[in-house]
C-alpha cells in the first residue's frame, strides 16, 4: 500500500480517446505515433512504459501506457478489454495482451487493481471461481516485468477518485460541497460490491498552505452481512437461503444485492407482486429464454426498463435494489464519517443514476428518519455518483506515476 501520495494531486489525466495520433482502426498508438508524441513532449525526458489494469468479476481491462516524471499526461499505447469467462486464468489474459508488444514498448512496471483481498502481492479474484490464484511475484518472473504490484480494485479506484473533476466526472446526489482534505469512502455496485476508505493527512507547508496526502484502506465489504430491516427484506433473505443452501444463515451482501443477485431479485419481486403480471412489459420485449438462463439473464435490460419506467415490474426491482443499496450506503457513512464525500462507482450505479436523481429528495430518507439524532451528520456528507467508467485505470496510472517519481 502506498502512503503519503500528495504528489498525486498534481497529476492531470489526458483524454487519450481524442488523440489525433491514434490508429483509427485499433484505437492504439503505432510506433510512429509514439515517436511523434515523444518529440512533442521532449526527447530529453525519460519515458517509462507501464502496464495498468482494472480486473473485476466480469471484465479484465488492461492498458499499456507511457509517461515521464514531469509530464502531466500519459499516452495509451495499447488497450484491451477481455471477458473473464473466455479465459482460464488472468495469466492467459496477460499473455494474449503482451504477445504483440515490441521490445521497445515492453512495460517495466505493472500496477493492477483486482477484485479481491490482496495480501503479500497475491489474490484469489472474487466471483471468478475458475481462475487460479494470481501471484504477482510469479507473474513478474514469467513476463520479465520488474515491479509487478497487485492492489485491491477499490484501493486503486480510490487513488483515482481524489483526482476527479467535480463538474466533468461526478454527479452530485445531494447539495453538500465536498472537501477533499477530509476522509472519503468509495463504494461500487457491479458484478461485486467494492468498498474502500480514504484517510487524509493535512500538513502545513512553509509558505502557509496545506498539503494533503492520502492513505487508502481497502475492504471486502461486499461480503458483510445482508441487511434485514423490513419484513419484505426478511422474506427476501429467506428466499435467498433457498438459492444458496450451502451458505446457511451467512449470506453476504453481494449474493443478494449486486450482479449475480439480480436474477434472484427479479424472481422474488415477481412472486411478491403477481398482480403485475399483465404489466410485465419486459418479458414481452426480451426473449423469455433469457429469463430462464442465469448466465444470460437480462440484468442490464431489467434496470434499463425499470429506471426508464417502461415496465412496472422492473421498476419495482430497481426500487427494491435502491432500498437495499441505501441501507448499505447509510451504514458505510456511519462507519467512516466520510466528510470528504461518499463516491458511488460501478456499472449498476451508473445505469440508474438518472432515476436516483429524479427521486433524490427521497434518497436515504427512510434510513435517516429512523436515526433522527444523526441527521446533522448526514447533512455534512456529500454523496456523488462517479460517471467516469475508467476510474480504476486512472487510479492505476496515479500509482504508477508516483512509483516512477519516487525512484
Amino acid at each position: 500500500m502506498l502512503h503519503g501520495i500528495s504528489s498525486i494531486l498534481n497529476i492531470l489525466f489526458l483524454n487519450d480517446q481524442e488523440s489525433p495520433l491514434k490508429n483509427k482502426k485499433t484505437g492504439n498508438l503505432t510506433q510512429k505515433n509514439i515517436q511523434q508524441q515523444q518529440q512533442q513532449f521532449g526527447q530529453e525526458e525519460v519515458w517509462v512504459k507501464a502496464l495498468i489494469g482494472d480486473i473485476g468479476g466480469t471484465n479484465c481491462r488492461l492498458a499499456l501506457i507511457q509517461f515521464t516524471k514531469t509530464s502531466n499526461s500519459f499516452q495509451t499505447i495499447k488497450r484491451e478489454n477481455y471477458k473473464n469467462a473466455n479465459y482460464n486464468s488472468f495469466e492467459q489474459c496477460l499473455e494474449v495482451f503482451l504477445s504483440d508488444i515490441s521490445q521497445e514498448n515492453y512495460p517495466t512496471m505493472a500496477k493492477l487493481g483486482i477484485a479481491g483481498a490482496v495480501f503479500n502481492n497475491r489474490v484469489n479474484i472474487s466471483n471468478i471461481p475458475h481462475w487460479p490464484e494470481v501471484i504477482g511475484n510469479d507473474l513478474s518472473i514469467k513476463f520479465k516485468i520488474n515491479s509487478f504490484k497487485l492492489y485491491n480494485d477499490f484501493e486503486i479506484a480510490s487513488y483515482g477518485v481524489v483526482k476527479l473533476d467535480e463538474d466533468a466526472d461526478l454527479i452530485q446526489v445531494n447539495g453538500v460541497k465536498r472537501d477533499i482534505t477530509k476522509p472519503m469512502a468509495v463504494m461500487g455496485a457491479g458484478t461485486g460490491l467494492g468498498i474502500a476508505f480514504v484517510g487524509t493527512e493535512n500538513q502545513e507547508t512553509k509558505d502557509g498552505f496545506y498539503k494533503t496526502s492520502y492513505n487508502v484502506y481497502p475492504g471486502e465489504g461486499g461480503h458483510a452481512s445482508f441487511p434485514q430491516v423490513t419484513e419484505q427484506q426478511q422474506r427476501y433473505y429467506n428466499f435467498l437461503k433457498t438459492k444458496y443452501p450451502q451458505k446457511g444463515n451467512q449470506i453476504g451482501l453481494e449474493y443478494g444485492l449486486v450482479g449475480p443477485a439480480i436474477p434472484y431479485m427479479y424472481e422474488f419481486i415477481k412472486n411478491e407482486y403477481p398482480e403485475l403480471a399483465q404489466q410485465n412489459n419486459i418479458e414481452k420485449q426480451v426473449p423469455i429464454e433469457r429469463f430462464e438462463n442465469f448466465k444470460d439473464f437480462p440484468r442490464f435490460e431489467v434496470f434499463q426498463y425499470g429506471s426508464q419506467r417502461k415496465c412496472v415490474l422492473s421498476q419495482k426491482v430497481v426500487d427494491f435494489f435502491i432500498e437495499l443499496y441505501e441501507q448499505t450506503i447509510g451504514d458505510i457513512i456511519l462507519r467512516t464519517l466520510c466528510y470528504g464525500g461518499l463516491y458511488l462507482c460501478g456499472n449498476i450505479t451508473i445505469s440508474i443514476a438518472q432515476y436516483i436523481l429524479e427521486n433524490k429528495q427521497n434518497f436515504l430518507k427512510d434510513y435517516i428518519e429512523h436515526r433522527g439524532y444523526l441527521k446533522s451528520v448526514f447533512d455534512k456528507i456529500p454523496i456523488y455518483i462517479v460517471r467516469k467508467e475508467d476510474i480504476g485505470l486512472d487510479g492505476a496510472f496515479a500509482v504508477a506515476q508516483q512509483d516512477f517519481r519516487s525512484q
